[in-house]
C-alpha cells in the first residue's frame, strides 16, 4: 500500500485515539546482584531540556546466546549507557505530580534497568492491554502468513468467509483486502471515539454474530483511501487467523509466539461466538509485554528462530498512512517520524520501541484520555535523554541507590495517620444493607470499622465476599476467585455469561482487588476500588442517613456513574 494522507476532518489521528479510544519495586540490580538502597533524600523535579540521544548498538553488552525467554537480566543504568541521576528524577515527578502509573518498565541492550510497580501492582500482576492488544495480533496475522496459512495480505477479506451471505455487497466491500483491515482503511461506515463511547463497537457486540455484523456493514468509501479507527477490523482479524488456521486464535498464539518467547501467563477473553476479542481484552505481565517489544526491536529473530519474517516487522512498523503532526499508522501500530513505534491502549498502556536507542520501554496506567500525553513526556524528557553513551559509563552506586530507593517508596507507600472517625461510622458498622436493585453486581452489603481498617462485605446471592479497606490511604489487596472475580471485573453478571466464559476459556478468572475509603463529611463513606489490572478505579460513595444508604458508582478514567439506593435490613 503507498503511504496516504488522510482528510484532517475525517481521519481519527493518535491524539484522538488517545482521547477515544504500589509500585512493588523488583528494579534495579548491580549487575545481576541486589542493588544496596539507602535513605531517600531530595532530587529535582523540574522537567529537563529535551535532548537526542545517541544511537546505540545493537546487543553491545550482552552475550550473543541471552534471549529472555525464561525471564530478563538486570542491570544498573549506567552499565548500559544511562543515567541513573536522570530516571531519579523521573521517579520522583512522577510521585510530586501524582501521575497514575500502574508500573513502568525500562529495557536497554536487552537487559531491564528499571523495573517499578506502583502499589497494589505488582511484578507480577497482570494488567489489561486494551488496544496495543492489536498489535499482537498483527503479529500473529504475519506469522500465518510466514507459515503459508493466509497467502498474503491482498487477499480478499470476503475470501476468508465463502460460506457466509453478505449483505450490502459491492465492488468497494469486494475489493475490501487482509491489508485494509490492518492498516484501518476499510471503508466501512464505521464510528468509534472515546466521545461517542465507541458506538459502533457497542453494536457489534450487542449484534448476534459479530462476524456477520462486520461482513454486512455497508461501506462509505473505496477501500484503503481513508484511515478510519475501527475496533471491528481488529477483531475481524483475529477471526481470520482462526478461519485461516483451523486453531483457536489464542492457540495458535501460544503455539507460534507466546510459547516461544516464554510467555504462559496471559489471558484472553473471546466474544460470544468463542473468537477471542482482537481489539482489546488481553491481560499480561509488563515483562511479557516487553517481550513482543523486543521480538520486534530484533526483526522477528528469538533466540536462533525467526519467529516473524522481518520484513513483517518491517512493513508493519512504517507508516501506511501519516498525519499532519508527523505520526502515522502501520500494520496496528502506531508509527512516529522518528521511527519510534507504539502498541497503544486506552488509558495509558504501552508497548514502545525505540530502535536507535536499542530501548524497549512498557507502561501500564490508569490515565484519563486527556492525560495520556504525559507518557510522551516522561519519554521524551526523561528515559530518552537518560541514555547519554553506547558504553558502560562509570557505576554511580549512590545514585543507584537513591533510584532503587525511590522505586521502593511507590511500591510500599507509608500509612498515614486515621483521623478521628464520625459518629456515623459507629452507627453503621456490622448493620446490612439491603439495594434495590443488582446494577453494582451485588444485592446487599455491611460494614465493619477497626482502628485502621474497615471490612466490607458484599453478599451475591448466596456467595459473600469479606474485603479490608484500608483507612489509613493504604489499599488492601484481597485476592477473589472465580466466578466472583468475574463480576467485580464486569466481564459477565449472569450465571449463564459466567459458565460461558469459564468453560470456552479454560482459564482461571481469579484475580485481586484493593480497597481504601475516607469519611469526606461525617455522612459519607467513600471507598475506591481498583481491580488489580484493570485502568479504571471505580469509587463507591456511600451516604447514610436513620433510613437507609444513597450508593453513587462513579469510574474516575471512563467517567461513568450510577446510583442506588439501600435500606437498613429490618
Amino acid at each position: 500500500m503507498t503511504e496516504n494522507t488522510p482528510n484532517e476532518s475525517h481521519r481519527i489521528s493518535r491524539r484522538d485515539f488517545v482521547k477515544g479510544a504500589a509500585i512493588g519495586a523488583v528494579g534495579l540490580l548491580a549487575g545481576c546482584g541486589p542493588a544496596q538502597q539507602e535513605t531517600s533524600t531530595s532530587a529535582s523535579t523540574d522537567m529537563p531540556a529535551r535532548t537526542t540521544a545517541p544511537t546505540a548498538t545493537p546487543t553491545l553488552l550482552l552475550a550473543s546466546e541471552y534471549w529472555p525467554t525464561g525471564g530478563w537480566r538486570t542491570s544498573t543504568p549506567e552499565e548500559q549507557g544511562m543515567d541513573s541521576e536522570q530516571l531519579t528524577r523521573m521517579i520522583q515527578y512522577i510521585q510530586d505530580q501524582d501521575i497514575n502509573l500502574h508500573s513502568l518498565l525500562i529495557v536497554r541492550n536487552g537487559c531491564v534497568v528499571a523495573d517499578a510497580y506502583i502499589h497494589p501492582f505488582s511484578q507480577n500482576s497482570k494488567h489489561v492491554l486494551h488496544s496495543a492488544t492489536k498489535s499482537i495480533v498483527s503479529a500473529l496475522v504475519g506469522i500465518a502468513i510466514d507459515k503459508g496459512y493466509v497467502e498474503s495480505v491482498n487477499q480478499p477479506v470476503l475470501g476468508f468467509f465463502p460460506e457466509r451471505t453478505v449483505a450490502t455487497l459491492d465492488s468497494r466491500k469486494r475489493a475490501m483486502t487482509l491489508e485494509h483491515l490492518l492498516t484501518m482503511a476499510t471503508g466501512w461506515e464505521w464510528q468509534d471515539s472515546y466521545e461517542n463511547k465507541w458506538l459502533s463497537t457497542t453494536q457489534m457486540q450487542l449484534s448476534p454474530d459479530w462476524i456477520q455484523h462486520m461482513l454486512d456493514l455497508p461501506m462509505v468509501e473505496q477501500p484503503g483511501t481513508q484511515f478510519e479507527y475501527c475496533n471491528g477490523a481488529s477483531f475481524l482479524l483475529s477471526a481470520i487467523i482462526q478461519e485461516a488456521t483451523g486453531m483457536s486464535t489464542l492457540a495458535f498464539a501460544e503455539k507460534y509466539l507466546f510459547g516461544p518467547l516464554g510467555i504462559s501467563d496471559e489471558t484472553w477473553l473471546s466474544n460470544p461466538q468463542g473468537v477471542p476479542i482482537g481489539y482489546g481484552r488481553i491481560w499480561m505481565n509488563p515483562r511479557d509485554m516487553a517481550k513482543i517489544g523486543y521480538l520486534y526491536l530484533n526483526k522477528g529473530l528469538w533466540a536462533g528462530q525467526q519467529l516473524i519474517s522481518s520484513a513483517w516487522i518491517e512493513a508493519s512498523t512504517r507508516q501506511h498512512f501519516s498525519f499532519p503532526d508527523g505520526e502515522g499508522y502501520g500494520y496496528q501500530w502506531w508509527v512516529e517520524g522518528s521511527g519510534i513505534y507504539k502498541a497503544m491502549g486506552f488509558a495509558g498502556q504501552r508497548i514502545i520501541v525505540l530502535p536507535e536507542q536499542d530501548m524497549v520501554v512498557v507502561f501500564t496506567a490508569g490515565l484519563h484520555p486527556g492525560d495520556e500525553a504525559v507518557l510522551d513526556s516522561l519519554l521524551n524528557y526523561f528515559i530518552v535523554p537518560a541514555v547519554v553513551l553506547s558504553a558502560p559509563r562509570p557505576e554511580n552506586p549512590e545514585e543507584v541507590a537513591l533510584l532503587e530507593a525511590r522505586i521502593q517508596a511507590l511500591a510500599n507507600p507509608e500509612a498515614e495517620p486515621v483521623p478521628p472517625l464520625p459518629e456515623m461510622a459507629q452507627s453503621v458498622s456490622e448493620k446490612r444493607y439491603i439495594l434495590e436493585d443488582d446494577t453494582l453486581g451485588w444485592r446487599s452489603f455491611s460494614l465493619a470499622f477497626q482502628e485502621r481498617e474497615a471490612l466490607m462485605s458484599l453478599f451475591f446471592g448466596e456467595d459473600s465476599l469479606k474485603l479490608p479497606v484500608g483507612l489509613d490511604s493504604v489499599y488492601r489487596v484481597t485476592h477473589v476467585d472465580q466466578p466472583l472475580f468475574l463480576i467485580l471485573l464486569n466481564v459477565a453478571s449472569r450465571a449463564a455469561d459466567i459458565d460461558r466464559i469459564i468453560r470456552e476459556t479454560g482459564l482461571d478468572w481469579s484475580g485481586s482487588i484493593a480497597l481504601k475509603g475516607s469519611w469526606p463529611n461525617d455522612n459519607t463513606f467513600v471507598v475506591n476500588q481498583q481491580i488489580v489490572g484493570e485502568h479504571d478505579i471505580l469509587r463507591l460513595s456511600l451516604t447514610f442517613d436513620e433510613n437507609g444508604v444513597d450508593v453513587l458508582e462513579q469510574t474516575l478514567v471512563l467517567g461513568t456513574s450510577q446510583r442506588t439506593h439501600g435500606s437498613l435490613q429490618d
